[in-house]
Order: structure tokens, then sequence, then C-alpha cells
């Protein structure tokens, strides 16, 4: 199935849009306008596009709706109007080359984004079996090590138009021109993830530098016949967090005809490692030129002594004395970071029951504190401090070099019925990023297979549970109308108890046809020139649609009928 194209204002209860926007915004996976202050043309937009764009979303798991220049105080007013008339919430990026990206989910997409539970689980069982501290760890005593910040809207800066171009050169994905060229400059935008996580020792870290806090690990969903969008996404955190993201990841779902059903065909997962560790061995690759060698070793330096800085802030507060006061806090922050801020400004009673749930919990892991620190007084040895570079000029070099060196776990569902998952045995990932501290003598954790087909599965009855819109057969054109590689699926519907199912549609059509109650026939079996004419009955579609938008045009079209 290919992806949607712009869509057109044209049926009679819509004004029509300026075929000049329409035609230059064409773009392989989103609907597209651009604002050129004409706050009706893009209320008449977003109110025939915002349906559909749910319906398709309800069944592909998501879909975006880009408005060019929406990031000003005008057009993000009509957005939000528009959304609120019609019902709808979503998920808005502000800022990224002066666009508003709205984006709709349904369907499998909040089911996959189960996915960083199961990584995080995974880091955590992990640090509790392979510790080896004196007393024997319980997974309750050490869990909100690993603070969950979920969907929480992240403040990135970053020149989007060099990620466009990363995402291009490494996945051949291709963004409109209008949004290469706004991109150009580096700039603030707002994005929020589909899961992020942080180790819980940073929250008091960054309150006591006074920096805005960043998660470690970002987790994108993207539900597209093109990975590049959801790469584009995740590296976003890459690049955006100035060297702070440890991890990022994205989860890819492909929806595909199987059987001559629409169904989740494939989900690929794919990693992108920014830690000092993997930066560091990254610089040794023999596929690194030998100019870009310094560039990674400087970043993994750079990463290497923020986390000794935390981690000495960490080990300072473990030994704290049992009853903890502002004053024990004040001596910490005055020998680590002279420059932080006076008592008042930084410390008070919240931060007190942060510093002894930190003190509580890293406790238990001294051994384990102690070996992480001694990882990262390592990884900083080996790097000369007169070879250093700034974080400013590494932040685009680096995220170039980690853009080309991803890993990737795939599932996919075989026509049988079974799932294949490769490499067999999952994929490995960094713990550091998750709990920030090193079991004995491991540095990954492993999203196991079992792992990634109980999160397809999930997602695959997701899929099912959006498709069952029906049209009467009488509407029909004939047999014709039936997708060839759908016909079996569709007769054995009709007949699910006959040998020779389709020899029998084919030849009782008519008699079929004249049935009462009116015989229904799933959407889904349809070829896309019967959805096209379905769809049209209500809406004026492009004629380069694809089979998923006319499927969505053609849904919404029956529930017109309906109504």
């Amino acid at each position: 199935m290919t992806e949607p194209t712009m869509v057109e204002a044209g049926s009679p209860s819509q004004l029509p849009l300026s075929s000049g926007d329409q035609k230059s915004s064409a773009y392989e996976d989103n609907f597209i306008y651009e604002y050129a202050g004409r706050d009706d043309e893009l209320r008449n937009w977003l109110h025939l596009n915002l349906p559909v764009a749910q319906i398709l979303a309800g069944f592909r798991g998501d879909a975006d709706l880009i408005v060019i220049n929406g990031d000003s105080p005008r057009a993000s007013k009509v957005i939000q109007k528009a959304l609120y008339q019609l019902g709808l919430k979503c998920r808005s990026t502000f800022g990224i080359a002066s666009t508003v990206i709205i984006q709709l989910t349904g369907g499998p997409h909040s089911t996959v984004t189960a996915l960083g539970a199961e990584m995080r689980d995974a880091a955590l069982n992990d640090l509790v079996h392979r510790s080896n501290e004196e007393a024997q760890l319980e997974r309750g005593d050490i869990k909100d090590c690993i603070a969950r910040r979920g969907k929480e809207d992240t403040l990135l800066s970053g020149n989007v138009g060099h990620i466009i171009e990363v995402v291009h050169d490494n996945f051949g994905y291709a963004f409109p021109k209008k949004i290469r060229k706004n991109g150009k400059k580096k700039k603030g935008f707002i994005k929020a993830p589909d899961f992020s996580f942080l180790p819980l020792y940073r929250e008091f870290w960054a309150w006591l530098k006074k920096r805005k806090l960043v998660s470690s690990v970002f987790g994108e969903v993207s539900c597209s016949d093109s990975a590049g969008k959801g790469i584009f996404d995740a590296l976003l955190f890459v690049g955006g967090t100035k060297l702070k993201a440890d991890l990022s990841v994205n989860a890819d779902l492909k929806i595909d005809k199987i059987n001559g059903q629409i169904r989740l065909k494939s989900l690929k997962v794919t990693f992108f490692n920014i830690t000092a560790g993997n930066l560091l061995e990254l610089s040794r690759s023999k596929d690194i030129d030998d100019k870009d060698r310094p560039v990674l070793r400087s970043a993994a330096k750079l990463k290497a002594r923020e986390e000794l800085e935390s981690l000495n802030l960490l080990k300072g507060l473990i030994n704290l004395p049992q009853e903890i006061t502002l004053m024990d806090t004040e001596q910490i922050r005055s020998e680590l970071f002279k420059h932080s801020g006076s008592q008042a400004e930084i410390f008070n009673y919240e931060t007190i029951s942060l510093v002894e749930e930190c003190a509580e919990i890293y406790g238990m892991l001294q051994l384990t504190v102690e070996r992480t620190i001694a990882y990262y007084e390592d990884i900083d040895r080996q790097v000369s401090d007169a070879k250093c570079l700034q974080a400013d000029e590494m932040e685009e070099k680096v995220l170039r070099l980690v853009a080309a060196h991803p890993s990737d776990v795939t599932v996919t569902m075989l026509k049988e019925g079974n799932l294949r998952v490769d490499p067999p045995d999952g994929m490995s990932f960094p713990i550091l990023p998750f709990s920030g501290l090193l079991p004995d003598g491991y540095d990954t954790s492993v999203l196991s297979a079992d792992a990634l087909s109980r999160v397809f599965g999930s997602a695959s009855r997701e899929v099912k549970s959006h498709l069952h819109e029906t049209v009467p057969l009488h509407q029909l054109d004939g047999i014709k109308d039936i997708d060839d590689d759908s016909l079996e699926a569709c007769a054995r519907a009709v007949f699910p108890n006959e040998a020779d199912s389709v020899n029998k549609f084919k030849y009782s059509l008519c008699s079929l046809k004249r049935k009462k109650p009116p015989l229904q026939v799933e959407l889904q079996y349809l070829t896309r020139d019967a959805l096209m004419r379905i769809g049209g009955k209500h809406y004026k579609i492009p004629s380069n649609a694809s089979e998923s938008l006319a499927l969505a045009f053609a849904i919404q079209s029956v529930r017109d009928d309906r109504e």
C-alpha cells in the first residue's frame, strides 16, 4: 500500500483551495498545506482533511498534517479551534522549519509505545541480577532508579536542514522543497516523543546545575511506508539535544495486504546509540575516516566528563547521613559546583525529598556506582584534553556519523501466519541510558524476540479492529470491484463454510446483490478504483490518491451515507 498524497478540498460543502498551494505541496507521507494568511482556506482544509486523516490513523497507526508557516499565532489559533470543533486530540510539533506538524494517532500506534516499557524492564532486570552487590537486590527496591518522562514536550535546538540531508543521504527519504528551504537555519522547536526515560539521579544533577532536564532515552513510533519519516523524528533528538541524548529509537510499522486482508506486515526497530562508550568504539572503526575520529573521541570525552560529574554528585548523596538537611546538600553543591547559585535559589524541601530517594535507592548500588565511575574515568583518560573540541563544533558531525551506523531488528508477518524475527534473538541496546549504571561485566540489555512478538501481536490486533467498515454489495459494479488478491478472503467471509467459496461467490453475485437485508462487503477487499468511486460520491479525491487514502475517503463517505 502506498502513502497518501495531498488532498484537495472540492466537495460541495467545501470551498476550493488554491490549486497552486495544493499541487506544489504534494508529499509522500503527509497532508500538507502552506498557510499564506488566509484563515478561511486553512479552516476549510483542516475540516476536510482532519476527519479523513483520523480514519487513516485508525488502521495505519498515524497520519501527519503539516501546515507550513503554521507556527504563527493566527494559524495556530485556527488549528486549535478546528481540532476542538471536530473533537479530535493530537500531538503537535511546533517550529520545525516554521511548521506545525499535527499528528493524529490511533490503531497500533499507542500499542507499539510499549516497546519503551519492554526495554526499561529488560534494563532494570539486568541491573537487579548482574550488579553483584553485597546484599541481594529486589526489583521493587530499585525500580524507580529509571525515571519515566513519557510524552513530555522537549525543547530542542538544531539545524533541521542538516538533519533532513542526513536522513536523505542515509535512508533515501526526500522532504518537500519548501520544508528543506525553511529548515536551513538552526533554531529552537518543541517536540514530544512517544516515550522517554532517564536515570533518576540526573534529575537532581540538572536541578543543581540549573539546566533544563533532558531525557537520555527517546522513542518514536511511526506508521508509514517510508521508514525515513520516523528516522527523521528519532534523529531530531540526536541532533537537537546538544549531545545530551544517549539513545534514540524508532519503531516503524508497515501495513500491507497479507492473504487478501490488510494486516500489520512488519515492525522495524532502529537504534541510534550516542553513549560515550559507543562513540569511542565507533572512532576505532575501520569504516570511519581519519578526519572524523577526533570528533567522535572528543564527543565521548565530553559525555564521559558530564557523567562523572553527575555520578560523583550521586556518590556524595549516598554518603550523607540518614537525616539529610539543607546544609548537607549545600555542602555538596559548594564542593562540586562552585558557581551553581545560592542555597535559596536551588534547595527546598522538594529537592530534599528527591535527594533522600536517590540516597535510599543508590545506597543499595554502591559497588555499581563505583564500577560505573571507573568506566567513565577510563574513557576520559583515553582522550587528551588538548585534542578536545567544543560541543557546538561536534554536534552536526556526530549526528551524521551516528546516523550512518544504526542497529536494527525487524519482525515480519509471513503468509503462513508465523512471525519471523531478524536477528532471531532480538537486538541488544545500551543499558546506561536507562539506569545510568553499569552491571558487572555487561553494558547492554536485549530487546528479546519474545518481547518484540508480544508488541507485534498487540499492534496487529489493533490494525484488524479498525478495518471492518462495510458497503452494501449492491453498490458494487461487479466482481471487478473486488481486488484479485482479496477475492478469496472476501468469498470466505460471505461463505465461511463452503469449500469452493470463490466460485460460489462469483456465480451467486447477481442473486446476492438482491438479498434482503443487503449483504455487506468490507471495504478493505475492494480495488482502488472502487474505493475512489465510493469516496468520490461525497469528496473530490485527487486522481493520484494512494490506496490507503482512497480507503480512508471511502470509509468516510460510507459513514456520511449513514448519517
